[in-house]
């Protein structure tokens, strides 16, 4: 079985994922529209760093993707591009060797037949990941018997500031020599592929508990079959804010579940409450609830914002992966009790999305100078302050509503856990677990990075009518749950508050 540059990042990060990864485990569903942006995204910025390399008619070679023999064939014809002397560069090489295959993004030829190997990557920044598939590249290049003298990473610069027409190919990327810096995931990776080739072979995936990690930015494909394993809201996985230290310390101890963690045992207050938590069965509330509580100003404005981050800024004064705010959705209550008003923003159209959205939150907003509800307060913070940098003349109403933010989730965080949470402050987590009968299960986009994806691919791939009004109606669904999501929390947490019942233990 193959292990690839893929499957060896996923065995570091969830050796249970790569193991269903390469043993054809049925995923939840086929590619979702975030890998599909993500995969588009890598398409395009692969393209642009190509281009950079600059070589002339002839002196360049793509090895083949897909086809008759797929990888074997690569394989094959890469082995006699590089037998090539006019050859100066051969873009994504393929090679195996010991049951790993890799492919180079960017392969040089430097004198007297060494290579000079260059990993390209559609992020912002280098990355200790970067320097485990480059190590890997290493090790199965150097096994086909290819003299290698120089690594790079090439990611996108921040810092490049796009001014309209063609991309600044120098400026938009950045070029890394890490050849000193990859002894480590040298020695990682000829300590890890033993343990790696135990687990493919074994006839029964490795135990992995379910934990926060299962969801963080998106869900895993595979989360379903690990729920179906040993796992639960017990398990210390769950326990919130925990690295793998102190989970292996607490393994160490005999420990199995939260619940039978020591009193004594040094924890943060979170990590307390969730224990706490799990030995009670339900949920714990802090008693600064009520004070937390008491400073909402009436008329509440709940409010969420989806934006999406392009790879490669889409105009001019934007940096890759600069924030492009396209909707928002307003839930207006009045006061305690009253029926809510909902009001919302969406552009999905080629243009700059960001005027029509602060100048429509400024009008929707006018003359209502309640608390301003959001669950995550920076990410409608930073929007809100580029905005006023944007429309100067709208700085006051925006500054206005930002100085007015207040967060939801660190409410949450300070004073309530409920086992269902399963250690996540995340709104996906804490709503079903406070207030069954509401979840973003059945929603098709459930979750930000998805919303963002939807965004990019109906600007990018423009689909036809029917589907693009299908794809707007789902972008609607989600961000409206998450302000109503947000009122029944508050509505929730006040009525405890009011009946005495949101007391520690």
């Amino acid at each position: 079985m193959r292990l690839t540059r893929s499957a060896y990042l996923s065995a570091l990060r969830c050796p249970k994922k790569m193991y269903y990864q390469l043993h054809g485990q049925p995923r939840e569903s086929g590619p979702d529209l975030a890998a599909r942006m993500f995969s588009a995204q890598t398409r395009r910025v692969g393209e642009l760093a190509r281009r950079s390399v600059g070589t002339n008619p002839g002196e360049s070679w793509s090895a083949p993707w897909g086809g008759p023999g797929g990888e074997a064939v690569a394989v094959e014809e890469t082995a006699r591009a590089l037998a090539d002397p006019s050859l100066r560069v051969i873009f994504d090489g393929a090679f195996e060797s010991g049951g790993i295959f890799v492919r180079a993004d960017i392969l040089e030829r430097l004198e007297d037949g060494v290579w000079r190997v260059r990993l390209v990557k559609s992020s912002a920044s280098l990355k200790e990941n970067n320097l485990n598939e480059l190590a890997l590249i290493k090790h199965v290049l150097g096994a086909c018997g290819l003299r290698l003298d120089g690594f790079m990473v090439m990611h996108l610069n921040r810092g490049y500031v796009f001014s309209g027409g063609d991309y600044d190919l120098c400026g938009l990327f950045s070029i890394r020599e890490v050849s000193e810096a990859l002894p480590p995931s040298e020695e990682r990776l000829l300590r890890e592929l033993p343990r790696i080739r135990e687990i493919l072979e074994a006839p029964e995936p490795p135990v992995v508990s379910v934990g926060p990690q299962c969801q963080r930015s998106s869900r895993c494909d595979f989360f379903d079959c690990c729920q179906a394993g040993p796992s639960g809201s017990d398990s210390l996985g769950c326990l919130p804010e925990t690295p793998p230290e102190l989970l292996e310390q607490l393994a160490g101890m005999g420990i199995a579940g939260i619940r039978d963690i020591p009193a004594d045992f040094p924890l943060n207050p979170r990590q307390r409450r969730a224990r706490l938590s799990c030995q009670n069965g339900g949920t714990v509330f802090e008693p600064g609830l009520a004070s937390e509580l008491k400073v909402l100003r009436y008329p509440l404005l709940f409010v969420d914002f989806e934006a999406s981050s392009p790879a490669l800024p889409r105009f001019a004064g934007m940096h890759p992966f600069d924030p492009l705010p396209f909707q928002w959705s307003l839930h207006i209550q009045a006061a305690p009790g009253q029926q809510p008003r909902h009001v919302e923003f969406l552009d999905c159209g080629p243009g700059d999305p960001r005027e029509g959205f602060i100048r429509s939150l400024v009008q929707a907003t006018a003359g209502l100078e309640g608390s301003v509800v959001v669950y995550n307060k920076d990410f409608e913070s930073d929007r809100l302050k580029e905005a006023a940098v944007m429309f100067p003349e709208l700085a006051g109403p925006v500054e206005s509503l930002r100085r007015r933010l207040w967060d939801l989730c660190a409410v949450v965080q300070n004073n309530v856990y409920h086992p269902g949470m399963c250690g996540s402050f995340s709104i996906k987590n804490v709503l079903p677990a406070l207030l069954p009968g509401m979840s973003y299960e059945a929603l098709p986009v459930n979750n930000g990075v998805t919303a963002g994806a939807v965004h990019y691919l109906l600007v990018e791939n423009p689909p036809e009518d029917a589907e693009r009004e299908r794809l707007e109606s789902e972008l609607r669904q989600y961000c409206l749950l998450d302000t109503l999501a947000m009122l029944r929390l508050v509505e929730y947490l006040q009525e405890l508050v009011a009946k005495g019942k949101a007391q520690s233990g």
